[in-house]
């Protein structure tokens, strides 16, 4: 397995890790690992959810001309 050294490495940062690694009941070395796979795993999603906005508005219906107002149609509806 590889292994990362971050140098210099804030000591209010530091603190912060160890912290939330031992409120994790492990070590600040396996914290930051879980960190660094969390937030790999959040632009891997937030990528899939790009594309998917993409492909929906690409397939988006374009109304045609002449086509009436969709707000139009409730206000009609709701004076009757």
């Amino acid at each position: 397995m590889a292994a990362l050294h971050l140098e210099p490495l804030p000591d209010d940062l530091l603190r912060w890790l160890e912290d939330r690694a031992s409120a994790n009941r492990s070590s600040a070395s396996s914290e930051a690992v879980a960190l660094l796979e969390q937030a790999r795993h959040g632009e891997e999603g937030r990528r899939r959810h790009a594309a998917a906005l993409e492909r929906l508005r690409a397939a988006r219906l374009a109304l045609p001309d002449g086509a009436p107002d969709s707000v139009e149609l409730v206000r009609e509806g709701r004076q009757r």
